[in-house]
């Protein structure tokens, strides 16, 4: 998305910057004091999915937000590899670019993951994985979606009808409404505006085609790092299910349900999703 923020109305936007690091323009939101945590978004968002959670978590930790290369207002480098590996390699030089070692990693749905793939080869104390997209697509669609996804990716024109159809209101509402979550017109709004955004899709699309977890999941038992699952019960993008049996993967791991929360439950209920990680980084 074009820089900057102020353009778009953007949430937080006063702790926004500009980082040069791996390659990649990073947006990157930096605010509170303390320890030092890092926020992760999932596929298709940016770091407004933390915008009333983390004012919450500000009040004791030093947070950091980056936009995943390629989404929001992080451009990422021409030729960049966009699969687990590459975005986990490029955040650790982002992190020591910042000079930042954080005490936890948070990370929702795909952005869970790629914290998972942190903890592989980074000091890391403790994480918390919200709704962590641990799913391979199953049969013909683990063939074909990562296909489409490669091809609309490397098609500009492709990626640009795309986002003038998902944007579309009546198409973000179907989208959100199917990932189980009660979400309001600024989420809406805020979403309908990252869709708009050609580039914002093509980096979104080169991610999704290249969701590979067979380098993660054989290593989940060597993960060391104190894990919190957070779940929500109506999640309708990934099946709680997924979570809770990734859970006895991990030699150190806990799961935490929300009975009525869906997959976006850090945007539906940000008070507690931030109790629930307060209360594990300070238990």
């Amino acid at each position: 998305m074009e820089w900057p923020p102020s353009k778009y109305d953007w949430p937080l936007q006063q702790h926004s910057q500009r980082v040069q690091a791996a390659g990649h323009r990073w947006h990157v939101q930096i605010m509170g004091q303390g320890p030092a945590i890092v926020l992760l978004h999932g596929a298709g968002a940016g770091g407004q999915s933390w915008r009333n959670l983390a004012p919450i978590l500000a009040q004791h930790w030093q947070v950091i937000i980056p936009d995943l290369p390629g989404q929001g207002f992080s451009v990422a480098r021409p030729g960049s590899g966009f699969g687990i590996s590459d975005m986990s390699q490029d955040l650790q030089v982002l992190l020591r670019k910042l000079e930042c070692m954080p005490v936890a990693i948070v990370g929702h749905s795909a952005g869970a993951v790629v914290a998972l793939d942190m903890a592989k080869t980074m000091p890391l104390d403790q994480l918390v994985a919200i709704n962590p997209a641990l799913r391979q697509f199953d049969g013909m669609a683990g063939w074909l979606y990562p296909a489409m996804a490669r091809t609309l990716a490397r098609v500009p024109l492709s990626r640009a009808v795309l986002a003038r159809t998902v944007s579309k209101p009546q198409n973000i509402t179907r989208l959100l409404a199917a990932t189980g979550s009660k979400t309001d017109a600024d989420t809406a709004r805020l979403y309908g505006t990252l869709a708009q955004d050609a580039a914002h899709i093509g980096g979104t699309l080169s991610m999704m085609a290249h969701w590979d977890l067979n380098t993660l999941l054989p290593d989940l038992p060597n993960i060391a790092s104190k894990c919190l699952f957070v779940i929500g019960k109506k999640d309708g993008t990934v099946p709680p299910d997924v979570g809770l049996t990734a859970v006895n993967y991990l030699p150190d791991a806990t799961a935490q349900t929300f009975s009525n929360l869906g997959h976006l439950a850090h945007e539906e209920d940000p008070k507690r999703i931030a109790q629930a990680i307060n209360e594990f980084l300070y238990p």
